[in-house]
């Protein structure tokens, strides 16, 4: 078998992974490429047929649903999502020609399935090509490329219109670090080290402290002692914390409260100093074990925030939420939502939202801060979770808390709280779309 069809072959069984929801899109392109001996321009188009299959998945999926007799439903999916990829590198990328397009594709269906499905996948791209000579050869349209819920929840982003975030979240995220140990606040140092492990052209971003590095410009891994992923926006919610929980004074006590692997985590133990009281709770035990191994000198403990507050009232001067939300602010990153993510499980999330809201918020002690954040951009899970939560019993002790002034001038909204979103057609390297808000108890 050719490199290039074992390859592709590995693109489509990570498609199929991610499609089943049995692993996430960045998991299934470290599988892809993990031992790959690829070149450079190689990975990224193995990168690029991976995550635009994702991107435009919505859409191309239904084309390929109208080209098979049996349909989506009865096929094996190996078969469609082969379909899929070719599809997205004869509608999008276009700088591969249609014949390598086709063989490669007709080659991958063969060894991942067999011979009928070789002559299946001919057949159908046959087709296609055919109809593409009657018609302009366009990518599909944006809003094509999401379910109805998720463009009706654009309108959490305010006056930009549905075709313009449609577009704006068909982009690659940008790939963003911020440092720990001595580059915490160094960024001079930070780029310095980059520069000695050949990645080259790295630049500070629009919130201090983190770092954004250049397509193509080298790997920098999961992380190290002097640096870890993280997005521009996520960072600027730990700042944000960090600077609230020192307005409350040396003695604060903070709580972590959905702090999953222990990034945010992380960045509150290096912005507060070792002497920080800061507790860490999660769901999973997993990502418990993670958070200890990352931030080893906080209090951990496994919590369903869901079912009770576990901590006496007044044991917190402040808490993060992080809430558990659909992460529509993070489709650059992880366009996978578009195909997993249903309208019923968001109506289940913000019911989730307001037990953990309720939940977290009587560990306060009075004066006591909750800063309330979610990677998404719908209405539901943002500012109306909060104005739910005010207006319900359980939050009868609360009003809103000021925020300070957002680092990125746009991010600032109306009445005070934050909507991170970046219109990629202005700024080349977009963050993440975070809302934040926060609450104080009376």
């Amino acid at each position: 078998m050719k490199s290039g069809v074992k390859i592709r072959c590995r693109v489509v069984q990570g498609l199929v992974e991610v499609a089943e929801g049995s692993m996430g899109s960045q998991d299934a392109l470290t599988r892809v490429l993990q031992g790959s001996g690829l070149s450079p321009q190689d990975r990224a188009l193995c990168t690029e047929i991976l995550y635009g299959s994702l991107r435009y998945g919505p859409a191309l999926l239904k084309v390929v649903d109208s080209r098979l007799r049996k349909g989506l439903a009865a096929t094996d999916p190996k078969i469609v999502w082969t379909l899929v990829a070719a599809n997205y590198q004869l509608r999008v990328l276009e700088r591969i020609p249609d014949h390598a397009v086709v063989h490669t594709a007709v080659a991958v269906a063969r060894e991942l399935v067999g011979p009928h499905a070789a002559k299946l996948v001919n057949g159908v791209l046959r087709t296609e090509l055919r109809s593409m000579e009657s018609d302009p050869r366009t990518p599909p349209a944006p809003e094509s490329c999401y379910p109805g819920y998720i463009r009706r929840a654009f309108s959490g982003l305010g006056d930009v219109n549905l075709s313009a975030a449609a577009k704006a979240y068909l982009h690659a995220a940008p790939h963003t670090i911020r440092g720990r140990g001595e580059c915490f606040t160094d960024v001079a140092t930070l780029l310095k080290k980059l520069e000695d492990v050949g990645v080259k052209g790295a630049r500070e971003g629009r919130v201090p402290g983190c770092v954004i590095l250049p397509r193509g410009g080298g790997a920098v891994g999961a992380g190290t002692a002097d640096w870890i992923p993280q997005d521009e926006a996520s960072w600027a919610v730990a700042r944000l914390a960090t600077e609230m929980a020192k307005g409350l004074g040396p003695e604060c006590r903070l709580l972590d409260a959905c702090a999953g692997r222990g990034v945010k985590t992380d960045a509150l133990r290096h912005g507060l100093g070792s002497g920080a009281r800061i507790t860490a709770t999660d769901l999973s035990p997993n990502k418990l074990k993670d958070l200890s191994t990352l931030v080893p000198d906080v209090t951990t403990r496994a919590v369903n925030w869901t079912a009770s507050t576990h901590f006496e009232e007044g044991s917190f001067d402040f808490v993060l939420l992080d809430s558990p939300c659909s992460g529509f602010g993070t489709l650059r990153r992880r366009p996978e939502i578009r195909l997993l993510s249903r309208r019923r499980d968001l109506d289940a999330l913000m019911e989730t939202q307001q037990r953990i809201l309720a939940n977290t918020a009587q560990t306060l002690a009075p004066g006591g801060v909750l800063l309330f954040a979610v990677c998404t951009f719908s209405p539901g899970e943002a500012g109306d979770a909060l104005g739910r939560f005010l207006a319900s019993e359980a939050g009868s002790g609360f009003e809103p808390a000021a925020l300070p002034t957002a680092p990125v001038a746009d991010w600032q909204q109306a009445d005070g709280s934050w909507l991170t979103y970046d219109d990629p057609e202005k700024l080349a390297d977009p963050a993440d779309t975070f809302y934040v808000g926060a609450i104080r108890k009376r």
